[in-house]
């Protein structure tokens, strides 16, 4: 209980000075210059060799692609002549994935994916491409 004082029990409400702690600037830069790198890095596995690009083509990233190859059962019913690719803005909050929602994660798509659909991707390069996918 704070007893109507502020944060940690101040009357101010925050952390008195002598707590508060600011980075030195080098490490600031070094952490920008980290994540700058990784987002390449994981942009550039999207775009080479996990070839996500090859359906995922538009600025929207859709593409004209149809296909019936989309899950381990390849879809029934109306669906069974393909499904077009879907978009992948904001697909971080439209799990779960494929038409029958068999895959409740991204993870799960490029475990079903990987080596299938697109070329075999170690387990970092899934957790990279990941990792893409939700800055999109």
């Amino acid at each position: 209980m704070i007893h109507a004082n502020g944060a940690f029990g101040t009357s101010i409400g925050s952390l008195p000075p002598e707590l508060s702690v600011t980075p030195p600037q080098a490490l600031l830069n070094g952490l920008a210059a980290a994540e700058a790198a990784r987002a390449e890095q994981d942009f550039l596995l999207f775009h080479g060799k996990a070839n996500c690009s090859g359906c995922y083509q538009s600025a929207e990233l859709t593409g004209p692609v149809v296909t019936t190859r989309i899950t381990l059962n390849p879809p029934q019913g109306g669906l069974a002549g393909g499904i077009k690719t879907p978009g992948l803005r904001g697909v971080t909050s439209t799990a779960p994935y494929f038409h029958d929602g068999s895959a409740p994660t991204l993870r799960d798509v490029l475990d079903v994916y990987s080596g299938r659909i697109v070329p075999t991707l170690t387990s970092a390069e899934k957790d990279a491409v990941v990792e893409y996918l939700k800055t999109l």
